[in-house]
């Protein structure tokens, strides 16, 4: 709760949904505390788009959360992404 920014990173599980017997459960008890609060939420995949992501930020903004990234990655990253991560974290505000 005394918590300034909440940094979420979570794999893709099954078929482009969030791991659901450890993580899940640890994202539920967070959502509370997360209300107003900045938010970055990491993740890879393996197969399909990456569109658990996409639902994953859509889901914690609807919580009332404020989501100012996310960054999602095949697999592992790569220079690319790593270069993407660092641009984007440099021009976000936490306000």
């Amino acid at each position: 709760d005394d918590a300034d920014i909440y940094c979420l990173g979570c794999p893709a599980y099954g078929v482009e949904d969030i791991e659901a017997y450890n993580f899940r459960p640890h994202y539920e008890s967070l959502k509370d505390v997360m209300i107003h609060k900045p938010v970055i939420l990491f993740g890879s995949y393996d197969w399909g788009g990456g569109e658990w992501l996409d639902k994953w930020q859509e889901e914690t903004n609807e919580a009332g959360a404020n989501v100012v990234a996310a960054f999602k990655v095949s697999l592992e990253p790569n220079a690319d992404d790593y270069q993407e991560m660092d641009d984007t974290l440099k021009n976000v505000t936490f306000q």
